[in-house]
């Protein structure tokens, strides 16, 4: 059988290892600006995540006290309409802005 010639293993030169390391450097520069970017886009989506849910709650209460104001008693057709209120997210953006 015949076997392949062995190079015995020899330090490297300084050139190559330079070069390995600036291609260390800059594997570890992406990874960490690809984490940071993951966890950039976490933050964003959780920060839309709590703002709908603001805007549900309040959307709920408004329901509910105009429920209440529907059934209360004193209330009849005579009464007059309160104003309407419209409140928007300032960091949510409809059609019109």
């Amino acid at each position: 059988m015949i076997r392949p010639a062995h190079r015995p293993l020899l330090p490297l030169p300084r050139a190559h290892r330079r070069g390995a390391l600036l291609l260390l450097a800059l594997w570890a520069v992406f990874m960490l600006s690809a984490a940071i970017m993951l966890w950039a886009g976490y933050v964003r989506h959780t920060l839309f995540v709590a703002i709908n849910q603001q805007l549900d709650t309040e959307a709920r209460a408004m329901a509910h006290s105009g429920v209440n104001l529907a059934l209360h008693p004193l209330v009849t057709k005579e009464t007059p309409a309160p104003p309407p209120v419209v409140r928007r997210h300032p960091r949510l953006r409809g059609a019109d802005d």
